[in-house]
């Protein structure tokens, strides 16, 4: 999947519906009401930094709960950044913040140069995001012209996900053929072969290629 991994959603940040996710860690009571504060400043700040034009849509989790479980309750939900501030934070003026589309590293860095550099880092993590789809859309995917050809590609064990680029007729003759090997067209796309080919079931001439992947 290009939108997720083991730990669950992974979500461009252009159409991630919270963007940037504020995570106070509360140690103690004496120390929330600044620490409020400060998420409540650095919101504020994110907010009126723009990518592609459009503010940057942040939130802050202020629930009552336990930092690790926020932090997972984020990570699976796919929010491209994850800033936690704490009283260290606090009192160095500075951010701790991850990524979620890379390491599980957190970075410390101060405040001023984090709000200055987050569209540059959201713009990084999307541009990262679409080239590794790309990639992995490439690596994965094998172009057949004959119907031997599709049932191998179909059966190898050495790619996971293999997509089969192959000729298409929209027939439901067809349909029930592919359903047979345990197969459903994925999608037609935009970008054609441009080659006139022969579909692999009927044998008739078409020019229009889709790409077939395994049901599961």
């Amino acid at each position: 999947m290009a939108h997720g991994d083991d730990d669950g959603l992974v979500i461009p940040p252009l159409v991630a519906p919270t963007q940037i996710i504020i995570v106070p860690i509360v140690r103690s009571e004496q120390d929330a009401e600044a620490i409020h504060a400060y998420c409540d400043k650095l919101q504020k700040q994110i907010s009126r930094k723009k990518l592609k034009g459009q503010n940057l849509r942040v939130n802050i989790d202020k629930r009552d709960m336990n930092g690790g479980e926020k932090k997972w309750y984020h990570i699976k939900r796919g929010v491209p950044a994850r800033v936690e501030v704490g009283i260290k934070e606090l009192e160095q003026n500075m951010v701790s913040y991850s990524r979620r589309d890379s390491s599980k590293n957190t970075l410390n860095v101060e405040m001023i140069s984090f709000v200055k550099d987050l569209p540059k880092i959201l713009q990084t993590i999307h541009a990262g995001m679409l080239e590794n789809a790309r990639k992995k859309l490439s690596n994965n995917t094998e172009t057949v012209t004959t119907l031997d050809n599709f049932k191998q590609a179909l059966k190898r064990k050495d790619k996971l996900n293999t997509f089969v680029l192959a000729p298409f007729i929209d027939d439901e003759k067809i349909e029930k053929a592919i359903s047979e090997l345990g197969v459903k067209v994925r999608c037609i796309p935009l970008a054609q072969p441009k080659v006139a080919a022969t579909c692999l079931f009927t044998g008739q001439p078409t020019n229009s290629w889709a790409l077939y992947a395994k049901s599961y």
